[in-house]
């Protein structure tokens, strides 16, 4: 059997919760409410593992979400809400579990005669990021539908929203582990990227990053896998506007691992070996056949 611990990210973790609590305030506006909502969200997760880990007790965290999300709800009635906070308060009623309440507040949203520019891109985007959850898939065709409506805005005003909206869309197929549709966003989240302003790519670069490597994972189990690697490397790594330094060194770093996939790995070097009656050989274990037990420790700061 295969375990591996990541000690480091574990104790990161679990401090996570406090950190939070010492930095508590009480929101102000429904956008500071669905930023705490999602900050508490994560800090219960990474407190336990990985967010995608089965074993974190989803339902219940869940619930204690719905019941922060419910005292927001009650802070901030419908009638007292305008503007770009009602992006905010639809979210929140997603949080809560009120699916329907949040839908019918975006519709009004998108219907404001007054919406435009970029306050119309970032509120399709809200829209994506409030119904795209791998935990309740039913919610996706409704992500799916403001995506395809921030599509059809000008990439001149929207970019930087496209490209986050399908990383994001990428990332919950990729958890549902319906690959051809994570592919289908993920490289229209490149594609776009590819295309945008050095400040769009910028602005977006960790989600790119994120996306890329997981496109990168799930071609490498593919026999075309390389070839597409290939492909996604290449438009990843040139863009029409060159990237600065910062930003090609990220992007480059990121095309590096992407070609890592699928070869052997390098043999395992330690000064330290634990539970083993004779350490290895200079320190050194041969990575062939069954590694049992991996023990790594992560250190953040």
């Amino acid at each position: 059997m295969n375990l591996k611990f990541r000690v480091g990210v574990s104790a990161l973790a679990a401090m996570l919760p406090s950190l939070v609590m010492a930095q508590a305030s009480v929101p102000t506006t429904p956008r500071e409410c669905v930023e705490e909502l999602r900050a508490y969200r994560m800090a219960e997760i990474f407190a336990r593992g990985y967010f995608d880990a089965p074993y974190i007790p989803k339902d219940t965290i869940e619930m204690k979400v719905s019941v922060k999300a419910n005292d927001c709800i009650a802070r901030f009635p419908v009638a007292d809400v305008s503007g770009k906070q009602i992006d905010a308060l639809a979210s929140i009623y997603v949080l809560s579990g009120q699916d329907d309440k949040g839908k019918e507040l975006f519709a009004k949203r998108f219907a404001d005669p007054n919406l435009k520019g970029r306050e119309k891109s970032l509120a399709y985007l809200a829209g994506v990021k409030a119904f795209s959850d791998h935990n309740k898939p039913a919610r996706i065709a409704t992500a799916e539908e403001y995506m395809k409506a921030l599509d059809a805005l000008p990439a001149a005003d929207a970019a930087e929203e496209i490209i986050g909206a399908h990383a994001i869309m990428a990332n919950t197929y990729r958890l549902l582990e319906k690959y051809d549709d994570q592919i289908r966003h993920g490289m229209a989240s490149l594609t776009v990227a590819q295309k945008a302003t050095q400040f769009d790519r910028a602005a977006n670069l960790d989600p790119l990053i994120s996306t890329y490597g997981d496109l990168a994972e799930t071609y490498v189990a593919r026999p075309d896998g390389k070839a597409r690697i290939d492909e996604i490397a290449k438009i990843f790594s040139t863009p029409v506007a060159p990237d600065p330094a910062d930003v090609k060194e990220g992007v480059d770093k990121a095309v590096q691992r992407g070609y890592m996939l699928g070869k052997p790995a390098p043999d395992i070097v330690a000064n330290h070996w634990f539970n083993m009656d004779q350490p290895p050989a200079n320190n050194t274990m041969i990575v062939k056949g069954n590694v049992p037990h991996v023990l790594e420790f992560t250190q953040f700061g």
